[in-house]
């Protein structure tokens, strides 16, 4: 399984005033966070298949037939 850590955007903090710039740093941060929620599965690449199933712990993830799975007690 992957040990890729996934870095998510951090909120710009407001100012004492309305600043346009803000504003475009806020709605730029937003819209990553948007895509991320429609699009959770993007960036998993390299998961294991069925095949490498004994080799796996229990609650790894792997695919199946292109099902997402994780691993439980008493897989093979």
């Amino acid at each position: 399984m992957s040990n890729t850590k996934v870095i998510r955007p951090i909120l710009p903090v407001a100012p004492e005033e309305y600043d346009p710039a803000y504003m475009n740093q806020l709605a730029r941060t937003l819209e990553v966070l948007i895509n991320e929620v429609r699009n959770p599965l993007t960036g998993i690449n390299g998961l294991p298949d069925q095949n490498a199933l004994s080799s796996l712990e229990v609650g790894d993830v792997y695919q199946d037939a292109g099902n997402l799975k994780i691993k439980v007690e008493g897989d093979v």
